[in-house]
């Protein structure tokens, strides 16, 4: 039932996931530098740089999962392309995220 709250919240809770996730990467590793705030605005204002930020937020998930001593399983580019055929991305990197804050529990 997650995956409706964008729906009845007309987008708002996927800006408030978006701008939680990387204030989390950020805070799980000091070296990912990323302003949230700066990210969501451009987003909704300027649309195509919601899909440089949805790479770039990508490619920071490839650095925690390096910072974590996983293998960087995740693709920037099919983040992207998620975005673009089906506003999957959040579902693909959810996982991601998941499995780093799991293995780092274990």
């Amino acid at each position: 039932m997650v995956f409706l709250l964008p729906l009845v919240t007309f987008g708002i809770y996927g800006l408030v996931w978006y701008y939680k996730v990387n204030v989390e990467l950020q805070s799980f590793n000091r070296s990912i530098q990323v302003n949230p705030v700066a990210m969501i605005l451009l987003s909704i204002f300027v649309p195509f740089f919601m899909l440089c930020s949805v790479f770039a937020t990508g490619q920071r998930i490839q650095q925690a999962q390096a910072a974590a001593g996983l293998p960087a399983t995740t693709s920037p580019g099919i983040g992207a392309l998620l975005l673009l055929v089906i506003g999957g991305h959040s579902f693909y990197y959810q996982d991601a995220l998941n499995t780093i804050w799991q293995y780092r529990q274990a």
